[in-house]
């Protein structure tokens, strides 16, 4: 008889589905690209999730997430800086990073910027309450 195992496979990032995603999918060259605001329901201690996709050599990419009182895209009220992760290269393939924040703000969003002329891919960014927190390293 053989038995179904339901868990994450070897190698999956394990995520939770209903963490509000900062930005998805993006491609980032030589630019800045701006997620949109998200209303964050858990202030406190959150814990950012940053998987990147492939790098290109020379690409340098920096992600830094923002707060806001109100989410304005022309001129937030109260913008903050809650932290930028560490400046990505294009060594750093298929990296799963993490970002410890204080989340004092009602709106949240990711905003990347590669300055290296080349593709820097963000899979995805999603913000959670901390204990969601995985690590940063891929299981086995």
């Amino acid at each position: 008889m053989s038995q179904a195992f339901l868990g994450a496979n070897p190698g999956t990032v394990v995520t939770d589905a209903l963490a509000p995603t900062l930005m998805e999918a993006e491609t980032v060259n030589g630019e800045t690209t701006t997620g949109a605001w998200v209303e964050v329901g858990f202030p406190g201690d959150c814990v950012v999730v940053l998987e990147l996709g492939s790098m290109a050599a020379a690409a340098s990419l920096d992600v830094e997430i923002q707060g806001s009182d109100d989410g304005d895209d022309v001129s937030p009220e109260g913008l903050v800086s809650f932290g930028h992760f560490d400046t990505v290269g294009g060594s750093d393939d298929n990296e799963v990073r993490i970002l410890d924040i204080q989340c004092y703000k009602r709106y949240v969003r990711a905003v990347a910027t590669e300055s290296g002329a080349a593709d820097a891919v963000v899979s995805k960014i999603t913000l959670a309450p901390p204990q969601f927190r995985m690590g940063n390293e891929r299981t086995a």
